[in-house]
């Protein structure tokens, strides 16, 4: 190889390193922000869902947003689902499945909400007392405790960002939503991580649609108590005005299936 013939193959390399550094992620940039600019609802083309069906997997459509997951399928199309699955629940087999979607379905936080809702209402110093006697099991007061705690830093968003006008809207919303929403979602990746069968994800996603049209008279209420268990969830550090915004979008763009689908 000459001189000349050299040079050109490192110029090549550098020019090749550049479009790399520079260049790719500028379009990557540019596709993300054009996806998000333009296509909030996450749409599967292939998806054979009836409109019965793809309304009971529309209660799972904040979680599915947040994780820009397909909104109108069985599959979620994620392809970190596994990381999802592993690493936030715990989720590691059938039983491991199993064991979390019971959970949410038999039990989850609205459990707990009567009475962290009177105990937030009640003297500081009353509240401790109200709990322990409430929860023979320690885990249970612990939770009970965390969902205090948290709605008690959320009160002041809730009430700023027009979920909530006052707090006895805390008990006509609840948090059952929280729990209905993320059994749909939640379904819907052990399902595609293999844990769980097509009909045995159906009889959980039937079950949070039974429990969920029993409770809620409409999209926007429903959003609003799943929005209060986030906030219950995880306190003031949790992002919860970015599921707000989710909510929001999905309560107006005419693609979203909860504007297409009356509840």
């Amino acid at each position: 190889m000459n001189s000349n013939t050299l040079t050109f193959v490192v110029l090549g390399l550098i020019a090749v390193g550049f479009i790399v550094w520079k260049v790719l992620p500028f379009f990557k940039k540019a596709a993300h922000l054009s996806k998000s600019l333009f296509s909030k609802i996450y749409l599967n083309k292939n998806s054979a869902l009836t409109a019965d069906q793809y309304k009971k997997i529309a209660l799972g459509a904040i979680y599915s947003e947040q994780q820009t997951a397909f909104i109108n399928s069985l599959t979620t199309g994620s392809t970190n689902f596994s990381d999802i699955l592993g690493k936030w629940w715990g989720i590691q087999n059938k039983e491991d499945a199993l064991s979390k979607l019971d959970y949410l379905k038999d039990k989850g936080f609205r459990f707990y909400f009567p009475v962290v809702y009177k105990a937030f209402l009640s003297p500081e110093a009353d509240q401790e007392e109200l709990i322990i006697a409430a929860f023979v099991d320690d885990e249970d007061q612990e939770k009970a405790e965390t969902q205090l705690m948290y709605l008690k830093e959320t009160i002041g968003e809730l009430k700023d960002e027009k979920i909530i006008n006052q707090e006895s809207d805390l008990l006509k919303y609840g948090n059952d939503g929280w729990d209905f929403g993320r059994l749909v979602f939640l379904t819907r990746l052990c399902y595609d991580a293999g844990y769980i069968t097509e009909d045995e994800a159906w009889a959980y996603i039937n079950a949070a649609n039974e429990l969920a049209r029993s409770k809620f008279d409409s999209w926007e209420s429903y959003s609003k108590s799943y929005i209060i268990g986030r906030g219950m969830w995880g306190g003031i550090d949790s992002a919860n005005t970015g599921i707000m915004s989710i909510a929001s979008y999905l309560l107006k763009l005419p693609e979203s299936p909860w504007v297409q689908m009356p509840w």
